[in-house]
């Protein structure tokens, strides 16, 4: 009888042993798994970024190769970057009240690639014609990052909104799309 209790209690024992390996195993790929997954989102976080980035770099230099003279600003922008060359063509609007000073909105968006990676970069340039007036002029910013820029009289003011997102442009609805916004005003 003794023999028997024995081989019970080693059965037991093997169970208990079994269990505990099979919860640690369990738990050190959950930890991969989930290691996994951040790095990806890590990866997919640094590649809007940089489409973000890249955004800014390619408004900026776009703004800067403009001849800016109060009063005739060009309503078309070239933007050559990435790749890819695009004219732009403003969409103006006034000051709440005031026929002016003019803003003008240019807006487009780009499909390019980082380390085989297809990304898109959407960008928004305002360019602020205060240039002519007396008064400092108060613009609100509708749906973007920035809520209002004054630009002071006398100045041509530009604020640039881009965002990167890792996926191409026509993707942007794929559950795994993560986004990246810079906002500069000079």
């Amino acid at each position: 009888m003794k023999d028997s209790q024995q081989k019970g209690f080693a059965l037991l024992i093997t169970i208990i042993v079994i269990g505990v390996v099979l919860t640690v195993g369990v738990s050190m790929l959950d930890i991969t798994v989930k290691q996994l997954q951040l790095s990806s989102t890590s990866r997919d976080s640094e590649l809007a970024f940089m489409a973000a980035n890249a955004g800014v770099e390619c408004t900026q230099a776009s703004r800067l190769a403009l001849d800016l003279v109060s009063g005739s600003i060009d309503t078309t922008v070239d933007f050559e970057c990435m790749e890819t060359s695009e004219t732009v063509t403003a969409v103006t609007e006034s000051v709440v009240g005031d026929s002016t000073p003019e803003i003008f909105r240019y807006s487009s968006e780009v499909d390019w690639v980082i380390d085989s990676q297809e990304v898109c970069t959407q960008y928004d340039m305002y360019l602020i014609d205060a240039a002519t007036e007396d008064t400092d002029i108060n613009y609100t910013f509708t749906g973007q990052a920035l809520e209002s820029k004054e630009c002071d009289a006398g100045n041509i003011c530009t604020v640039i909104f881009t965002r990167g997102f890792n996926n191409g442009c026509s993707n942007l609805s794929d559950l795994r799309t993560v986004q990246r916004e810079l906002t500069i005003d000079f």
